[in-house]
This record gives structure tokens, sequence and C-alpha cells, in this order.
């Protein structure tokens, strides 16, 4: 059950883990195959297994963040938990990729039952999106500095 690897699972009971694997799916991917694109519903989200994805996050033109999922239990897809429901970027299978689709259903009855488990699943997520900003940030402030830097000339 590799939903249990992944950061957003951690401290939810085995009873609601089993309850939402039954409700996933196992997907493979080929080699350049696009999982999803910026602008579908978002009606799942994914649970790496193995291989690696590229989630292209667009931004004016031709720039963008590249985000690499090569880990294990990493998640990606999980626009499907925000509103609108719709991906906010293109995902593509670097390598062959398998991964657990979870549909947003099997969630949605967690975070809809006034337990522990869906305070720590909610408590997790925010975790995840604080770390996925963090990152985004550092990219973004990465690429300003290289396009800002002064240019320095070399006269040798």
């Amino acid at each position: 059950m590799i939903i249990k690897e992944s950061d957003l699972f951690k401290g939810v009971s085995i009873g609601a883990l089993e309850k939402i694997a039954s409700l996933c799916r196992e997907k493979v991917f080929g080699a350049g195959e696009v999982i999803f694109r910026r602008g579908d519903p978002a009606e799942s989200f994914y649970v790496l297994q193995e291989g690696q994805v590229d989630v292209f996050v667009s931004g004016q033109g031709e720039s963008g963040i590249h985000f690499v999922m090569s880990t294990p239990g990493d998640l990606f897809g999980f626009m499907a938990l925000a509103e609108p429901p719709v991906h906010v970027a293109t995902a593509t299978a670097i390598s062959r990729v398998k991964a657990v689709q979870v549909p947003m259903d099997a969630v949605q009855r967690l975070i809809d039952s006034p337990t522990s488990d869906a305070l720590v699943f909610l408590r997790n997520l925010v975790t995840l999106l604080a770390k996925r900003l963090r990152r985004a940030y550092g990219l973004v402030a990465e690429e300003v500095a290289r396009e800002t830097a002064p240019e320095i000339k070399s006269y040798g």
C-alpha cells in the first residue's frame, strides 16, 4: 500500500487507509506520456511508486517551473484537493512510471468525517503545500537572480 509512504497519509489510521486504497487504481505510463495537462479537470491525484515525472507549471510564454517527482510516495496532481479542482500544471512521464491514482471521492469521505484521521490528513496537506510553496519561491528567486544579475564582461 504505497499511499502510506506518502507524507500526505502519515499518521492516518490503517482502517482509513484501507478504505482509500480500495478505491485506488494502479496506473502505468510510458516515457514521454502526458499524465494530465494544465486545465484538465482534476478528479484524482497520484502517488508515485516508481519512475520519474516532470510536473511543469507554465508561466508566461515559454517560461515556467519544473518539479521532478522521483521518490516513491511523492504526490503529484494534488490540485484535485483544491477548489476549483483543475490541474494548474502538466505532468509528463520522464521514464516508465507506475503510480497509484487516488480518486477524490475516496479522500472526500475521509475529509468529511469528523475524525482524528481527517485532522491528520488536513494537517499533512497544509504541510505539503507549504513545502511546495517554499520550493517554488526558491526556484523563482533563483530565476530572478539569474535574469537580473549584472553581466560581467570578460577582457581575457
